[in-house]
């Protein structure tokens, strides 16, 4: 689940909502996912050309969900870009600054929870996305 306070937001104003993933059914269930966090969070302007995907460190944890035992993580600013590429230079800007903050447009904002089943990270793969 993704969910954010509000649909509308000033340009530069921090950008809140929590992305949650969690299992159904009783008892727990056992995922492995990236050491970092197991929830990625992209940017894509829809009207222009930025882009901001979501990165997860390659290492593997095993994460436990349960009933009333969700992952949950605020909105995150982790992302891989070309130091070469025309955007660089706003895609530095965005790390640097506190809370997510967006310039004025309309984005598109996409938390990707990717893990495996079972806590070793060599079981079937899923990828689930939601988006704002």
């Amino acid at each position: 689940m993704f969910s954010v306070v509000r649909s509308e937001w000033r340009a530069d104003e921090p950008i809140e909502g929590p992305a949650t993933l969690s299992a159904v059914g009783p008892g727990t269930a056992m995922v492995g996912g990236s050491g970092g966090r197991l929830i990625a969070v992209s940017y894509e302007e829809l009207a222009g050309h930025r882009r901001m995907e979501g990165a997860l460190p390659a290492n593997c944890r095993p994460y436990q969900l349960g009933a009333g035992r969700p992952y949950a993580t605020g909105l995150t600013k982790s992302i891989a870009f070309d130091g070469s590429d025309p955007e660089a230079d706003f895609d530095r800007a965005f790390l640097a600054t506190s809370g997510v903050r967006l310039p004025s447009g309309h984005w598109r904002v996409t938390a990707v929870a990717d893990f495996v089943e079972g806590r070793d990270c060599s079981g079937p793969s899923h990828t689930l996305t939601a988006a704002w």
